[in-house]
């Protein structure tokens, strides 16, 4: 529903097609087929490989901070939201991830750093919510596709461990 672009065209059962953009196209396509092979990969219990798949987002996307970059920020509130913090993927993915840092750019690594300890933005620390229009407008607020970004990565996380716990 949000129509903001980035990771939410993953999740929506329409994606809008636009031919005229090549590069949100590949980008799209990239962070697809990490997402996937992340999924697959930890249902083998192919942890350290899943968590590297998923640590190839960082950098990847558009906006001032990468698209990639929030999914990421999104996915680690979802593991704390899950219980699964702990959770031998998720210290591998941590791990990969704070070895990783420096792909990507200034901003982008200061939110990574706070993720990786456990701190959010308010939106996130607001949830759960059981107004769903409120998450929405909540979420819109942070940038052009941040918000959305990290709440897809929340999303994803929430049905990563469902699919092979």
């Amino acid at each position: 529903m949000s129509g903001s672009g980035g990771f939410s065209e993953l999740f929506s059962p329409e994606p809008q097609k636009d031919s005229s953009d090549f590069g949100k196209e590949a980008f799209l396509a990239v962070a697809g087929k990490r997402l996937e092979d992340a999924r697959h990969l930890a249902a083998s219990s192919c942890y350290e490989e899943s968590s590297t798949s998923l640590a190839g987002l960082i950098g990847l996307g558009i906006g001032l901070t990468p698209s990639g970059d929030d999914f990421l920020c999104g996915f680690l509130a979802g593991l704390r939201f899950a219980g699964q913090w702990e959770h031998p993927f998720a210290r591998l993915l941590r791990k990969e991830i704070s070895q990783h840092l420096g792909d990507t750019n200034d901003i982008s690594r200061t939110f990574l750093s706070c993720a990786l300890q456990g701190h959010f933005s308010r939106p996130v620390k607001e949830l759960p919510c059981p107004d769903s229009r409120k998450i929405l407008s909540s979420f819109s607020q942070i940038g052009h596709s941040s918000g959305i970004d990290t709440l897809c990565g929340i999303f994803y996380a929430s049905c990563f461990f469902a699919a092979f716990s």
